[in-house]
């Protein structure tokens, strides 16, 4: 298995992922590696929901006519009252 060094990381977040990896009974190495295991997979699935509810919205997006006013010309009539 490969490994990977990450240098200048703050000590906040070092003392911090110890914590973690200790409540979680794992070693810093594999609390690290689920952590960014999870973060992956995190991304994956939310793609998929994201392009599915971008999707969704663009399905619904109201769309005016061909004949429908111009905004502009809606904003200035409506200052003229």
């Amino acid at each position: 298995m490969p490994t990977l060094h990450i240098r200048r990381v703050p000590r906040e977040l070092v003392e911090a992922l110890r914590e973690r990896a200790r409540a979680n009974g794992r070693s810093l190495s594999t609390e690290v590696a689920a952590l960014l295991a999870g973060a992956l997979e995190w991304r994956r699935a939310g793609r998929g929901k994201h392009k599915r509810a971008l999707a969704s919205i663009q399905r619904r997006r109201f769309t005016p006519g061909p004949n429908a006013p111009r905004t502009i010309d809606l904003l200035k009539e409506d200052r003229r009252r």
